[in-house]
């Protein structure tokens, strides 16, 4: 093999002279810039086979350069065209990756585009990255895609949207128009004398009706009484004693709707009832007959669904449709120190459509209870943390 090293301004000049000097067979061997050559150098090594063999291995390829050219500079060559190769397929993978990212964006236009149209919100979906970030932003947080288009629509049907210059002005819109869903829901405590708190297993009932006890006996100083109907966990009757204890409350035990309208009655001197339950599943039709035939003597009472932050959008929105037989008209946040998924809150309480009592942040009584804000939440919901 006759190798040959070439110093030119151009390919074209370097490729006439390979071909000249070393013949049409001839192969380009690497190529590089002189960064210490002015003017402007190219290095081009090329090399023919006169036996008629131009590829060979590449281990058998450089020792025969180091043997006919002297070869430092041509391994050299070699091992910087090898680089060369490694950088154009990272590109190539980049601009791969690109050109699948761009094609995502363009089929979720599409699929807003469509769904806009399906649900009659009007108008085309703004093609601005600053929308495309937020609607992004709500499905990752756990808002549905039905939803997220309800928002988005809402926000481009206000007046606001079209003063926004970047995504941090149309997250604070997003944010009103969130804060004013929600606050159309309502955020009464309820004004009824008895107020039964219903939820799912691990909702957090006894420990926020713990909270609401120490408010109103202590904070807003009213005359408190309670009634558990758990009678499944004898642990759960004991922890509530001791609260009871502690606040100097008195406390009734009934398992059916005869020993509960005797509790009710022997409260009668009581300002405030609360009422703890058990906590079942929601398909446990059987058990919400009979919550609900306890409570039906009662004209006046209040009753909480509670919903732990923790559980899943399906679970929570399962629970939320099967307690409608017990008629509650108001709903608890639990835990939201714990929640990982804010969207899936607004699903539910969109989906519902109910006042909203309270909210619980951690553990700690009395403490950690308090009013339902709909900003605070609006802004939970957009930033996936409570704030």
């Amino acid at each position: 093999m006759q190798v040959k090293r070439y110093e030119v301004t151009n390919v074209q000049e370097a490729l006439g002279r390979i071909k000249s000097e070393l013949g049409p067979e001839a192969i380009v061997l690497s190529t590089r810039t002189l960064r210490n050559s002015p003017p402007r150098l190219i290095e081009v090594i090329a090399a023919v086979d006169r036996n008629g063999t131009t590829a060979m291995p590449v281990e058998e390829g450089k020792g025969r350069i180091r043997e006919e050219a002297g070869g430092e500079a041509v391994a050299e060559g070699i091992a910087d065209f090898q680089r060369q190769i490694g950088e154009i397929r990272e590109v190539l993978a980049a601009v791969d990756q690109a050109f699948r990212i761009h094609e995502d964006l363009a089929e979720l236009r599409d699929g807003m585009n469509t769904l806009f149209k399906v649900l009659g919100l009007g108008g085309k979906y703004r093609d601005r990255d600053d929308v495309s970030q937020l609607y992004r932003t709500l499905i990752r947080n756990g808002v549905s895609e039905g939803k997220t288009a309800k928002i988005i629509g809402t926000l481009q049907k206000d007046p606001r949207f079209f003063k926004v210059r970047n995504y941090e002005e149309i997250t604070a819109v997003a944010e009103q128009c969130l804060t004013e869903s929600l606050r159309s829901l309502g955020s009464d405590a309820g004004g009824g004398r008895l107020k039964a708190l219903v939820g799912p297993t691990g909702a957090g009932k006894t420990t926020t009706l713990a909270k609401l006890a120490a408010r109103y006996q202590i904070d807003e100083k009213k005359k408190t009484g309670l009634i558990t109907t758990d009678t499944y966990r004898i642990a759960a009757v004991e922890q509530l004693k001791v609260y009871a204890k502690i606040l100097d409350i008195p406390v009734h035990v009934a398992g059916d709707r005869i020993s509960f309208r005797k509790s009710v009655q022997a409260l009668a001197d009581r300002d405030v009832i609360l009422i703890d339950t058990p906590g079942k599943s929601p398909r446990d039709a059987d058990y919400l007959r009979r919550l609900k035939e306890m409570f039906s003597p009662q004209q006046s009472l209040d009753v909480h669904l509670l919903l732990s932050s923790t559980t899943g959008r399906d679970s929570l929105l399962d629970a939320a449709d099967r307690y409608r037989v017990l008629g509650y008209d108001r709903i608890a946040l639990t835990k939201l120190d714990e929640c990982r998924s804010f969207g899936a809150l607004y699903d539910v309480l969109d989906q519902a459509g109910t006042a909203v009592s309270y909210v619980t942040n951690g553990q700690n009584v009395p403490q950690d209870i308090a009013g339902f804000s709909p900003g605070t939440l609006a802004r939970s919901i957009i930033d996936n943390a409570y704030n």
